[in-house]
């Protein structure tokens, strides 16, 4: 396992890093953001994020951070501008590649990596200089990790000490704050309808969930008030009271120059994580585990995956959905959908497989009426 680890990082910087600079910053996103940390080491502002030198307000700071520090070590330049989502696009082979192999096992892991490898979209943005990859990427792992305490929570809580039973929650809500702290209040939003809506599909009346969401909750607040606290008592409350009313602003405002008809993520989607996509439609809803699968020698390890199919699904709804509601239609602003149509999209090839299990006609083009 630990040379899988090491043959990911090879890929992944193999596929990540050359020639990053080679191209001029082209997306004005790109562009936004990199000069807002360029302008961050000129004025040694590092609290409150400034383009042309006048506040910006929709850009938290903990991506300028990152792409400081690059900056410091690489000088000003594209390349210095999207090494950080070549790292993240690293950790993140690293992180669908774990958790694959922890639910299923090391062939899934690697056709995970893979579907993010392979598809168009998936890959290019890890070459990008925009805030989206480590946002996306801290909301995964946010999610999971709730996810992983709910399971520990219905089968091995009894016995233990506070940190053991509640860790996966406190760091996935510290998780939560990180992204905010990386493009905003929304991050919250997108986790808290995902969860509301699993929460939905059994009636609320899973247990513990409420208190479970409330510590969560708490743990993200904690850590976003590293920046928002340290603003507030440095500078007063002028600088965050303008930005989260910009923040909320934007669900309402095109505020990032592109429109686009209702559909316009659903078929960026589909055609930008082509060749994945096409094998996610399949189980955009319902549970499709085999009989056999469901009698395999470990039945908790099967729940675990129906589970995780469960919760992909509603992730990728509540994102679809969300985005193709705002005024805004730009094509990254979609983009942590990747996270569950990948996982969806190797959920499908796996199960082919490894229980010779087909969606069939119906199954595969269903979804796509959809869209």
């Amino acid at each position: 396992m630990r040379l899988d680890y090491l043959r990911i990082v090879g890929l992944a910087l193999l596929f990540f890093v050359p020639f990053l600079g080679a191209v001029h910053l082209f997306d004005w996103n790109e562009v936004h953001v990199a000069e807002c940390t360029r302008e961050m080491l000129v004025t040694g502002n590092y609290f409150c994020p400034q383009l042309n030198f006048q506040l910006y307000w929709e850009t938290p700071p903990l991506f300028l951070w990152f792409q400081a520090i690059s900056m410091k070590i690489f000088g000003i330049g594209e390349f210095a501008a999207r090494f950080p989502n070549a790292i993240c696009g690293l950790v993140t082979m690293l992180v669908v590649y774990r958790i694959g192999y922890r639910l299923h096992d090391r062939g899934f892991g690697w056709l995970w990596v893979l579907a993010w490898l392979g598809s168009f979209l998936p890959h290019l943005y890890f070459r990008s200089g925009i805030v989206d990859p480590w946002y996306n990427l801290l909301i995964f792992i946010s999610l999971y990790s709730f996810i992983e305490f709910r399971w520990l929570f219905f089968t091995r809580f009894e016995g233990r000490n506070f940190w053991h039973r509640y860790r996966y929650l406190i760091l996935g809500g510290g998780v939560l704050g990180l992204a905010v702290l990386t493009k905003g209040p929304i991050a919250y939003l997108i986790i808290l309808l995902t969860l509301l809506g699993y929460f939905a599909r059994y009636g609320f009346r899973n247990k513990g969930f409420l208190k479970h969401l409330s510590f969560y909750t708490a743990a993200a607040v904690v850590v976003s008030l590293v920046w928002f606290g340290v603003e507030m008592t440095l500078h007063g409350t002028s600088f965050v009271q303008s930005f989260l009313a910009y923040q909320f602003q934007l669900f309402f405002t095109d505020a990032e120059g592109g429109t686009g008809f209702l559909g316009f993520h659903a078929l960026v989607l589909l055609l930008g994580c082509f060749p994945i996509s096409v094998f996610a439609l399949a189980n955009l809803w319902g549970d499709h585990q085999s009989q056999d699968e469901m009698l395999e020698s470990e039945p908790l390890a099967s729940c675990k995956r129906s589970d995780m199919a469960t919760w992909m699904q509603f992730l990728f709804w509540v994102v679809l959905i969300v985005f193709s509601l705002m005024q805004t239609k730009m094509a990254h602003m979609s983009s942590l959908a990747y996270f569950p149509l990948t996982y969806l999209g190797t959920l499908t090839i796996w199960r082919a497989l490894r229980w010779k299990v087909r969606p069939g006609l119906w199954g595969m083009f269903c979804p796509l009426l959809a869209f």
